[in-house]
Parts: structure tokens; sequence; C-alpha cells
């Protein structure tokens, strides 16, 4: 029995140090311009965000009215929730070293969009 209690120690030890490092400094770190471009619904056509990632954490760069939070983990997959005023995003895709791809789906102000997204590193 002292066996099996030390096994899952370590194994829960093991569990909770990765859980918690999973979001430590990353090779995506940096600064990215991303393109968000509307394929189907009454949103902007596109716009043109610049972000920063730090420690797999994504944070929006310029505008104090638009929100955004997400996490790079560390294969690239990347998920990221935008808020502005009573409008918001969520999205998802990848990343590579330089540059990634995804989708992204948002709602407000009676209606909702969706479309796609490409960032490129500075």
């Amino acid at each position: 029995m002292k066996r099996i209690s030390i096994v899952l120690l370590v194994a829960a030890s093991t569990s909770v140090a990765t859980m918690s490092t999973s979001y430590a400094h990353t090779s995506f770190d940096g600064a990215w311009s991303v393109a968000i471009t509307t394929d189907k619904g009454d949103c902007e056509p596109t716009r043109q965000l610049s972000i920063s990632i730090q420690d797999g954490s994504v944070q929006h760069v310029g505008d104090s009215t638009l929100s955004i939070h997400g996490q790079v983990h560390g294969n690239g997959q990347v998920r990221v929730h935008l808020t502005n005023g009573d409008r918001s995003a969520n999205g998802f895709g990848q990343l590579s070293s330089s540059s990634g791809t995804g989708m992204w789906r948002g709602h407000g102000m009676a209606n909702s969009c969706v479309g796609h997204w490409s960032a490129m590193r500075h």
C-alpha cells in the first residue's frame, strides 16, 4: 500500500509540474502581426492587429478598447478570446516558428460572423 501511494504521489507531482509549466517560455514568444478576415456575416471585412506572446500568453498591443486573452501551447496550438465593447470572438489555430493560421467565430450587436486569421512573426 505504501508503494502504491508513493507511485501515485510521483505521478500526481509530475502531472502538476507539467500543467504549471505548459505555458512557460515558448519558442513562439515575441511580436506578431495578425490579419483577421471575415468570411461570413456582417462584421468588419478585415482587421490588422499587433499582438505579443510572452511566456505563451497572448496579449494585444495597441487599442485599449480591444481585449485579447489567450494561450499558445508548446506545440503551437493557440486559442484566444477577443472582446471589443459588446462584441466578442473566439479563435483557434496553429503557429509555426514564423507564421500561423486559424479560424474564428464572433457575435455581438445582433449578428454573428465567422472567418479566418493569418499571422506573421516580426
